[in-house]
């Protein structure tokens, strides 16, 4: 298994910028909180809460893996693949499978 390098804050805040994650205004808190409602093919909302501590970057393990599962993501793989550039530009094109919608198969 091949480590991964570290993300900065700013790498993780473009990809959830790029997945449709909106930024909260922060509050009395060093604390960030991104956002995004979902619909699925029912009609049901999802919400997901996505929070970062940038004041504890570079972000790696445990920390990566809190902050994919927040965002929805089966795992870091995705993360990174939505925080690298090439995959910023596949997101906001809407071409990340993962980031797409579930579908249910009656």
């Amino acid at each position: 298994m091949t480590r991964k390098t570290p993300l900065s804050a700013r790498e993780v805040q473009k990809g959830l910028a790029a997945a449709g994650f909106e930024k909260r205004p922060q509050k009395a808190t060093g604390h960030e909180q991104w956002v995004r409602t979902d619909l699925d093919s029912k009609g049901k909302a999802t919400f997901r809460k996505v929070t970062l501590s940038p004041h504890n970057e570079p972000f790696r393990g445990e920390i990566l893996k809190s902050i994919a599962s927040q965002a929805g993501l089966k795992n870091v793989n995705q993360l990174y693949e939505l925080c690298s550039k090439e995959g910023q530009k596949k997101a906001k094109r809407g071409l990340l499978r993962f980031l797409l919608p579930s579908v249910d198969q009656d």
